[in-house]
């Protein structure tokens, strides 16, 4: 189940797990929002698009009524803390068990929302939960692994690479939301690039991604010259991860990180009070791992100079960049693709039961939230 339509990396890793756990179980996706997900859209499973023009408490959760007679699932599994609103709900009233995923991000103030059954992305909120005594009874799982194969779409590839020309340029790769939030990971990538060409090192850059906020996205596009290329609309930003063969470096936090890195491309991620992104080594992974390569990432006695010049030498020397690359493929068949952890998904829906959780302050909070984003 996920709220508000979007294309956002949670409905690529609702899309994923439950196309993977559909192999031993039937699942079916349900969405709400003001608009159907396009991500979802293109999934083999069954989906349901509830879909309001303004949102009201009393049709979602009749229509919702309708889905759960019909399909009679033995588990409900929400993928946001929106969607978590309506699935806890649902679980109460049918009975049925309930788990709740939280998709990354930051570490919430108040650990919200409490549920028997949760998944955890981050090693980063993974110890947060474990320590918060609201979650002393909950069956915690920590399973990063979210990933499936990742088919190229050779055809767009091209258009990229005619687009911007061809020469010997290395290309960079950014795949990202464009709004405030994600502003100065972008930034840090340009400033990058326009470092490197500086210097005489060639590079080029392809940010993909859709503009959610009008502001963020003209001050990205002044930004713009002949060595970086911004791509927004719909046949590049949808499954923009079919792409990530034109790069020969890509910058990505979370979801974005890891589906990269199943290419076995050498591997960026934001850092927080940096210019330019972090160079992902086997020194330095488990530390940017635990906070799912995310722009809060802090390195301790972190040298700048000693990234950039770790970051030419991943561009000229063949080597050494072939070092990286074999390091990384490594992590991501261990720590990223969902096959492996496959077992443990099975174990879960196998065994889970129903456990009363209904917890009014929890619902209240997630009811005012839901109507302040309304407004």
């Amino acid at each position: 189940m996920a709220y508000n339509s979007g294309k956002g990396g949670h409905y690529y890793s609702l899309r994923t797990t439950s196309e993977a756990i559909s192999m031993k179980f039937d699942c079916t996706i349900v969405v709400i929002g003001t608009k159907e997900s396009p991500v979802i859209n293109q999934s083999k499973l069954k989906v349901y698009n509830l879909v309001y023009k303004n949102l009201g408490f009393f049709q979602v959760m009749k229509d919702l009524k309708k889905v759960v007679d019909l399909e009679c699932p033995d588990v409900i599994h929400s993928f946001d803390e929106d969607a978590f609103f309506f699935g806890s709900l649902l679980s109460f009233v049918y009975k049925k068990p309930y788990i709740h995923t939280k998709c990354g991000g930051a570490n919430p103030r108040i650990a919200l929302p409490k549920v028997n059954n949760l998944i955890l992305y981050s090693q980063e909120n993974f110890k947060y939960y474990q320590s918060s005594r609201r979650f002393k009874k909950a069956n915690i799982q920590y399973i990063p692994n979210r990933v499936g194969t990742i088919n190229q779409n050779f055809y767009k590839i091209n258009n990229l690479k005619s687009s911007i020309g061809s020469d010997s340029s290395k290309i960079f790769l950014i795949i990202s939301r464009i709004d405030e939030s994600k502003k100065n990971d972008i930034l840090q990538t340009i400033n990058l690039v326009k470092r490197l060409n500086i210097e005489g090192v060639k590079a080029k850059l392809i940010i993909v991604g859709v503009i959610q906020d009008e502001k963020t996205g003209e001050e990205i596009k002044t930004t713009v010259d002949s060595n970086i290329y911004l791509f927004t609309d719909d046949e590049y930003a949808i499954n923009a991860s079919q792409l990530i063969d034109v790069a020969d470096f890509v910058v990505g936090g979370g979801r974005s990180f890891m589906e990269a890195a199943s290419r076995g491309k050498i591997m960026l991620c934001p850092l927080k009070n940096s210019k330019y992104p972090l160079l992902i080594t086997e020194k330095n992974f488990d530390k940017a791992f635990n906070q799912n390569f995310s722009s809060r990432i802090t390195i301790d006695d972190f040298d700048p100079d000693e990234n950039y010049q770790q970051i030419s030498q991943a561009l000229i020397d063949e080597k050494y960049a072939n070092e990286i690359t074999k390091f990384i493929k490594s992590a991501s068949n261990k720590y990223f693709e969902i096959d492996s952890q496959l077992a443990k998904y099975y174990e879960i829906y196998s065994k889970i039961k129903y456990k009363p959780c209904f917890n009014i302050f929890d619902l209240t909070v997630q009811f005012f939230r839901l109507v302040s984003s309304q407004t």
